[in-house]
């Protein structure tokens, strides 16, 4: 039986595409989908709240982002916190039918919020942690600001933490 991995991630094709969401794409459409199913939790781009692309079962949640021909504007912080929260609340929807084996965050942004609290309610869930923003800490503290205490508990929850540089470890 195939294990099943539920990923978080803030951006995901065809619309929101950087260097995160093409190393994502790498990866699972890499993997037999006899040995892992990938569901992930993404913000709603687009037309469709569900979609299949690649090896992943894409689920769209929060406030539905307007897609200008092929571009995206910049996302504001009311729509990230909005996921935050209907990501947290999808997952365990998810998890109730799906029954996680592990829950992978790629970034330790606003999806490694949401991660974070599906791991506080499911700690025997292995939670891996793929850094790959190109951020100084200095930058991270600055922006998160008052969350910031909460965001070092990203990394702290994590079971595994994978860097894609020696810089990011």
């Amino acid at each position: 039986m195939a294990k099943r991995v539920l990923i978080f991630s803030l951006a995901y094709y065809p619309h929101l595409v950087a260097g995160a969401e093409v190393a994502i794409k790498e990866i699972t459409d890499r993997i037999s989908t006899d040995e892992i199913e990938f569901d992930m939790v993404t913000l709603f781009a687009g037309k469709e709240r569900f979609e299949r692309v690649g090896n992943i079962n894409v689920y769209r949640v929060g406030l539905k982002i307007p897609v200008i021909g092929n571009r995206i504007p910049n996302i504001s912080y009311p729509i990230k916190f909005v996921y935050v929260a209907t990501a947290f609340f999808k997952s365990l929807l998810l998890h109730r039918k799906r029954r996680y084996d592990l829950i992978w965050s790629v970034m330790a942004s606003f999806n490694g919020f949401s991660a974070l609290f599906f791991k506080c309610l499911h700690r025997k869930i292995p939670f891996i942690l793929t850094l790959q923003e190109g951020d100084t800490a200095e930058h991270i503290k600055k922006a998160s600001n008052i969350m910031y205490p909460l965001y070092v508990q990203i990394f702290k929850f994590a079971d595994q933490i994978q860097a894609i540089s020696s810089f990011l470890a």
